[in-house]
């Protein structure tokens, strides 16, 4: 029985974040080469030059020779994103920190440390735009909105 067979009760869940997430048609066949890699949205702060991580990870699947230009469209499709705001975003490796950006005519794959089949916690690839949350938040801010303020029970 694999990890995948066991019944969500048999998973202690103290120490895993349980996810779930619909597999596309193309993933369910992947070949032996492909691979799996983790994909986060990040920001950097270039002021101390640190990546800061943000919104909701997933996985994605890696053709062997899939270049960066197929991997922003099935993320444009993934994500319902418009040409405009794709456009605005920079696609990257990250391995412990270090950003390296990718160009649209790279083979994606090859730009990661380990050639295994399922990617680790350590690479992943970045897709570096603002943090629309935060975004919003000042927007409304800027217009005399309210703004997210600690609740205090009393009694």
């Amino acid at each position: 029985m694999t990890c995948v067979d066991w019944p969500l009760e048999h998973i202690v869940y103290r120490y895993w974040t349980i996810r779930a997430e619909e597999i596309p048609d193309e993933e369910l066949y992947a070949k032996p080469d492909d691979k799996l890699v983790h994909v986060r949205h990040f920001y950097r702060d270039t002021r101390m030059n640190i990546t800061h991580n943000f919104g909701d990870p997933f996985l994605m699947h890696l053709g062997t020779d899939e270049k960066t230009a197929s991997v922003r469209k099935r993320v444009q499709l993934k994500l319902s994103l418009s040409d405009e705001e794709l456009e605005r975003w920079k696609f990257a490796v990250i391995s412990f920190g270090r950003v390296e950006y990718l160009e649209d005519d790279e083979v994606v794959k090859l730009r990661f440390r380990k050639h295994d089949n399922y990617g680790n916690w350590d690479d992943y690839l970045g897709l570096e735009h603002a943090p629309l949350a935060n975004a919003a938040r000042k927007k409304t801010i800027a217009r005399g909105g309210y703004t997210d303020k600690p609740i205090k029970i009393h009694g």
